[in-house]
This record gives C-alpha cells, sequence and structure tokens, in this order.
C-alpha cells in the first residue's frame, strides 16, 4: 500500500480515509470481509495507530466499514450495488445521484458515421447508409467506472452534439436543452453478458466477470425513434427494480 504523505497539506488520516475507499473500491479489499487490524494499517501506510483510528472512525460515519466490538472493523455493502428501476426516461446521470455517488464521465469515442448495429439502424427506422451520432463513454459513480454506455442518434436530429459538453454530464439534459428533443417512451431489453479483455480493462475487473447489458430504444412524443444505446453495467454494483406492469419474457 502507498504510504500517506506527512508533507501534503491534506491530514494523514483523511489520505488513509481516501485510500482504504479506493482499495473497497477497487476490489482489492473485498466487501463484507475484515480489515487489516490497526497495528497493520498503520504499518503499511507508515502512519500512527491514532491517524487510522480516526480514518476509520469517519469511514464508519459514512457506512464504509462497520466496527463490530471485539471482533475487528467489516467492509459494508454500502459501495456494493446500485438500485435500478427500469423506467423511462433511462438517465444514468439521475440515476447515479439518486444513488448518493457523484456520476462523472470520460469519453472514450464520438464521431459522426454510418456504422451502427444492424439492431440499432432498424429501430431508429434509418435508411441504409443515412450518419449516425455515436458517442462512447466510461461512466464513473465517485472514483470508480460502473458502466460502459454507447449511444447512436440520428444525425438529422443532433448536428454537432459530438462537439458538445453534454449538459451536467447528461445526454438526456443535452437533448432536451440544446436541441428540444424530450424522449417520452422506450423499450428496455436487460441480458447478462461477460466481460471482454478490452471491457475488463475499462471497468477495472477481471476477464468473464459478469456484466448487464441494457440495450435501449427512446423515441419522441410523435413515436420518432431518438436515440439506440447499450450499457455494459458492472453486475456487481447494479441491482435491478421491476415494477410489475406490462413486461414480456423471451428466450434466446
Amino acid at each position: 500500500m502507498t504510504k500517506s504523505s506527512s508533507s501534503s497539506s491534506i491530514p494523514q488520516y483523511i489520505q488513509i480515509q481516501e485510500k482504504i475507499k479506493q482499495l473497497i473500491q477497487t476490489d482489492r479489499i473485498r466487501l463484507g470481509l475484515k480489515l487489516p487490524s490497526e497495528n497493520v494499517l498503520a504499518s503499511q501506510f507508515g502512519v500512527s495507530r491514532m491517524t487510522v483510528r480516526h480514518a476509520l472512525d469517519k469511514l464508519a460515519e459514512e457506512n464504509i466499514i462497520k466496527k463490530r466490538r471485539g471482533l475487528g472493523n467489516f467492509v459494508t455493502n454500502q459501495l456494493d450495488s446500485i438500485t435500478a428501476e427500469l423506467s423511462f426516461p433511462p438517465s444514468l446521470t439521475k440515476l447515479l445521484i439518486e444513488a448518493g455517488f457523484t456520476p462523472s464521465s470520460k469519453f472514450l469515442n464520438r464521431s459522426v458515421t454510418k456504422e451502427i448495429p444492424s439492431r440499432g439502424r432498424e429501430l431508429l427506422e434509418l435508411p441504409h447508409g443515412e450518419k449516425v451520432a455515436f458517442t462512447e463513454r466510461l461512466r464513473y459513480g465517485g472514483n470508480f467506472p460502473l458502466a460502459i454506455n454507447k449511444s447512436w442518434l440520428p444525425d438529422s436530429l443532433v448536428r454537432g452534439i459530438t462537439e458538445k459538453e453534454f449538459i451536467e454530464g447528461s445526454l438526456i439534459k443535452t437533448l432536451i436543452e440544446i436541441y428540444h428533443l424530450l424522449p417520452t417512451k422506450g423499450i428496455e431489453w436487460v441480458e447478462p453478458t461477460l466481460a471482454s479483455s478490452h471491457e475488463a480493462k475499462l471497468l477495472e475487473i477481471a476477464i468473464g466477470t459478469p456484466l448487464l447489458l441494457m440495450t435501449t430504444i427512446s423515441y419522441l412524443a410523435d413515436g420518432t425513434p431518438v436515440e439506440f444505446s447499450k450499457t455494459l453495467w458492472r453486475g456487481d454494483k447494479l441491482r435491478l427494480q421491476i415494477n410489475s406492469r406490462d413486461f414480456e419474457i423471451t428466450f434466446r
């Protein structure tokens, strides 16, 4: 583990607090398991036992660890999962905020292209060869990656969107406020898959880790299809909530 810096303006206990949180978020310290003792942590971080104890007290206040008298400190499931209700319109930014995370994203790719999955072209009702605006983003909750999101939109509806920064990191908000396009309905499909080497590297997980693939087609009020998207969620960080209304189960 990295030693804390005594020369930093940030108090050492906060440095230790953040380092432990990062270890938990990247699964280097597993959820539900016992943390090393205060003495061991003090030695690993190169600080006093009192500094470690202060950091652990703060983590307990945040419900990231739970102190059990006579047993030690255990990582809680507070960072274990996000509950996603299958509802519309789907907004990853809104979902993360409601789950108590600070959302952010990094563009991996954005371009105007003719390339789009055949199913996406069909659902967007695009003639062959018509261009789409494509964006691929890595979505974060706090300091750790949660999802890879790919979106395809008819370029004729969103000219220049690939050159813009999304408002507050939200594609939905950008569509509404800049292009005056409000998705009001859609269809979502959810299926399990496994992380490829590329996906595992981006999401900081092992190859073959279970993922949830959410495929969505969004429509404007008049029925015009506006976005086709595929979002790969870390399977260890997402729990789906389904409110029973009309739903359909299909088998592949």
